[in-house]
């Protein structure tokens, strides 16, 4: 027979001297940006699958995981063990040098990779995959123009945060040339293929309208 957990809230959890002085060093030696949910958050301290500690050795079963992750568990020993094999053997080298992992990642890519797409480039963050990618959209159709949705969210560089439409996410000015943004549009499936054209009318109308206005604002600056 299993016997149940007993479950505390966190705001009864006794906090010691340790989570007060890491709480108030990231508050003092952090950028503000880098914030942290709850005024009293838990700190971390170790984690095993789908559970984590924290510094005061509480006990408990992680729903979060992580943001813009995919999460396999903490310390999941099928992960670790080979980042551990592989920080012993080779722990960086410049791209200017092949080595045989990344040649077989980009191959196993192209294995699975539907069309043309057989060719990779690796990137270490959401923000440099999304810059490359309007990078290559450009350059494949000529176009310099982006419609992006509204409340999206695409990263931390000048041109990531010109893409993003989340006023929290383009503080201390954006440089928006060439950028618009639309409303999202649900594409919902349907019971008909009417039902998916009508989205996808609605969604080009919307965009088209963001592209005239940009057109509009560009005559009017220039006359």
């Amino acid at each position: 027979m299993t016997t149940p957990a007993h479950f505390v809230p966190a705001s009864q959890l006794a906090r010691s001297a340790r989570s007060e002085e890491v709480v108030a060093k990231h508050k003092k030696y952090l950028w503000p940006s880098v914030t942290n949910y709850f005024q009293q958050p838990l700190v971390a301290d170790h984690g095993e699958m789908q559970h984590l500690w924290d510094v005061e050795g509480n006990k408990y079963l992680d729903f979060f995981g992580g943001i813009l992750t995919v999460s396999v568990g903490h310390c999941n020993p099928k992960i670790s063990s080979k980042v551990s094999a592989q920080v012993n053997r080779l722990q960086h080298t410049s791209t200017l040098y092949p080595t045989e992992h990344i040649v077989a990642l980009a191959e196993k890519i192209a294995q699975i990779t539907p069309g043309n797409l057989k060719q990779s480039f690796f990137t270490n963050s959401g923000t440099e995959a999304n810059e490359a990618a309007i990078l290559l959209a450009r350059m494949s159709t000529g176009s310099f123009d982006v419609v992006a949705l509204r409340h999206a969210y695409s990263g931390g560089s000048a041109l990531a945060k010109a893409v993003t439409a989340h006023a929290p996410y383009r503080k201390a000015g954006v440089i928006s040339v060439g950028i618009s943004h639309t409303w999202k549009t649900s594409f919902r499936p349907g019971p008909a293929a009417t039902s998916r054209r009508s989205s996808l009318n609605r969604f080009k109308a919307s965009a088209d309208s963001s592209l005239r206005r940009r057109s509009t604002s560009k005559s009017f600056l220039r006359s």
